[in-house]
């Protein structure tokens, strides 16, 4: 348009409505001088106009600078803005009221004079804080907050916190990360978020958030914790009596209290030098999810505190009927099936005999090839029978080291005995394309 003759653009600047949305990106420098020129043109023309803005290099170059002088005019038709920065100079272009703004992602912690700390119509909020949140003067029309502290060995407000997460009254989705140590939290003062769906704790102190929120009706809630307890410690402790899921005993999770499980999955695997990666995946349906990934480190009694956390986990939940039990010795790849693995070392004894074992409701085994040949010789021991209602057990054969021609008697010797025993099962195997053959 810029290159057009005087006339067309004249005429073209004149089309009501022709421009509804604008956006900038700096990083790209070339685009600079031309959104200028075309901010000049649309903003006394264009009243529905919605800006999103995505300012992430920030040189002090006077290009930038006559830009952002302009560009902070239009505050007011803000949709989205994605910024890094939090240098005064920066700011101070960006110090006038959005009342339009729907999304705001800051990767820095979060200045109190951004916008006049004013976000009346805010959606979503993504942005890093510390020691305490900047609350702006509303956020009660907030649907998703996502929240990481930058600097986590460091104590946060829980007031703060807790204020800010109690004024988004429609809150739906929720994460924090980073969140270890807080200051003056009241152990009496808890949250009903009735509208909460999802929640997503990183690196959190899990059993602090657990007494000071309640969500009855989410249907999603994940918990990461490499290398960080459920009380927040930057390590696991040296085990004893204590166990990872303690924290649900007082502070329990609605979603596994109230609705039976139809899935567990599992999924174990050495992880770098010293540690051991394990994710927890329990389904209710296809609508109800929970899962936990802990990173722990290894030492002597880490196989002792396994097994009583799987023994914990598994008294605080309510199980189906008929349940799916999948167990993995690698890892999950991005599409939810397991990925290949490098190298089959051996699964850990406390995997193999772990309580998942005596459930007596699995009447569905799924697991990688690395276990298959200690699961058959469990399933097939008539003395200390293992999953009684087992109907089919599935294992994938494309990662197979060792021929089928030799696993076979093995498998065979196993349905045998199940069959002799009464407890028959039929056996399939399948491939990382997700195939299966009986």
């Amino acid at each position: 348009m810029m290159g057009v003759c005087k006339s067309w653009n004249d005429q073209i600047c004149g089309l009501n409505g022709l421009f509804a949305d604008i956006a900038f990106d700096t990083t790209d420098h070339v685009t600079i001088s031309t959104a200028a020129k075309f901010l000049q043109i649309v903003e006394t023309r264009s009243s529905n106009l919605r800006v999103y803005a995505r300012c992430i290099t920030w040189d002090g170059s006077q290009a930038q600078k006559d830009f952002f002088s302009r560009l902070r005019l239009q505050s007011w038709r803000f949709v989205c803005f994605e910024v890094e920065h939090t240098s005064p100079s920066f700011i101070a272009y960006f110090n006038l009221s959005a009342p339009g703004l729907l999304r705001l992602v800051h990767t820095s912690p979060l200045p109190e004079r951004l916008f006049a700390s004013s976000f009346t119509n805010l959606r979503i909020l993504d942005t890093s804080v510390e020691k305490n949140f900047p609350r702006p003067t509303t956020l009660a029309n907030l649907v998703t907050l996502r929240l990481k502290n930058s600097d986590s060995t460091r104590h946060f407000c829980a007031t703060s916190l807790l204020d800010l997460i109690g004024s988004a009254r429609h809150l739906e989705e929720l994460q924090l990360t980073g969140f270890t140590r807080f200051t003056d939290g009241s152990e009496t003062r808890r949250l009903i978020c009735a509208n909460l769906k999802s929640i997503r704790l990183a690196r959190c102190n899990l059993k602090f958030i657990l007494q000071h929120l309640q969500f009855p009706n989410a249907n999603s809630f994940d918990v990461e914790s490499y290398g960080i307890g459920s009380t927040g410690q930057l390590d696991l402790p040296h085990f004893g009596d204590t166990d990872y899921f303690s924290p649900l005993r007082a502070c329990p999770v609605p979603i596994l209290d109230q609705h039976p499980l139809t899935e567990v999955t599992v999924h174990m695997q050495d992880l770098l030098v010293n540690h051991t990666y394990f994710r927890l995946g329990l389904k209710c349906g296809t609508s109800r999810a929970v899962d936990f990934t802990i990173a722990f480190r290894q030492s002597d009694s880490w196989e002792a505190y396994f097994q009583s956390s799987m023994n914990e986990i598994l008294q605080r939940i309510r199980l189906c009927a008929a349940v799916d039990l999948s167990l993995f010795h690698y890892l999950p790849s991005p599409f939810g099936t397991p990925s290949r693995p490098p190298s089959l070392r051996e699964a850990p004894l406390s995997f193999i005999d772990s309580a998942f074992f005596r459930l007596t409701q699995v009447v569905v085994l799924r697991t990688d090839c690395s276990l298959l040949r200690d699961i058959t010789l469990r399933l097939a021991d008539s003395e200390h029978v293992i999953l009684p209602n087992l109907k089919c057990y599935s294992f994938d054969a494309e990662t197979l080291l060792t021929p089928m021609d030799v696993v076979v008697p093995d498998t065979v010797a196993c349905l045998r005995s199940r069959f002799i025993a009464g407890s028959p099962f039929a056996i399939q195997y399948w491939t990382l394309d997700d195939t299966g053959e009986v």
